[in-house]
């Protein structure tokens, strides 16, 4: 395997630091939307299904210090940049491991996730497993949905057009108070998030 070269740059107005990778897999607009998806103060345990390097996990665990996060992908290459980027900002509350979802029995307070689900391909290996539909969206969102306590949170990055591939898991599990975030930086990306057992409906934002 050829090996990776690796660079540093910021992020957070240089509070978080990460690693680039020659993979060219620094994070995109998604990881920085769900980088902000846990509620500031947030206190309990927070998965992230799919963490790549770890960006989105490290950036809520900077905001949140009094949550504790875990960040799974099944790329161990990934994982190992991700464990350095926790190790080079000093992050306490936030750890990585290579896992799958699909295996995974623990509960959580809440659960964020970007998957992949672009379609074709993609001539990057590390990029092709991130970021193209393996798993099909509507099987990967109930699997992230069982992990979800009952009163915990669910957020999500995802295309405009895949809508209806979320909506309908969120009806079969549960989950209320949804509340749907359009971003006018980025119009083809959509944010929700929704709370396991809770009764209120659907917000457009």
């Amino acid at each position: 395997m050829t090996e990776i070269t690796r660079k540093i740059y910021s992020l957070l107005d240089g509070r978080l630091k990460l690693i680039d990778a020659e993979s060219k897999m620094r994070p995109a607009l998604d990881s920085i939307l769900l980088g902000n998806m846990i509620p500031t103060g947030f206190k309990g345990t927070v998965l992230d299904v799919g963490c790549g390097q770890g960006a989105p996990t490290l950036m809520n665990a900077i905001r949140c210090p009094q949550a504790k996060f875990i960040g799974i992908d099944n790329q161990k290459e990934l994982i190992e940049i991700a464990n350095e980027n926790a190790t080079l900002n000093e992050i306490k509350n936030g750890s990585f491991e290579v896992a799958d979802i699909k295996n995974l029995k623990t509960d959580f307070d809440a659960v964020i996730t970007n998957p992949p689900f672009h379609q074709g391909h993609s001539p990057n290996a590390h990029k092709a497993t991130a970021h193209h539909e393996t798993l099909p969206l509507r099987d990967w969102v109930p699997l992230c949905l069982k992990r979800v306590r009952n009163g915990g949170l669910f957020g999500i990055v995802f295309p405009t057009e895949r809508l209806m591939d979320i909506m309908v898991p969120l009806d079969h599990a549960n989950m209320g108070k949804i509340e749907i975030h359009r971003h006018p930086e980025t119009p083809k990306r959509l944010t929700l998030t929704a709370v396991k057992g809770n009764g209120e409906g659907v917000k457009i934002l």
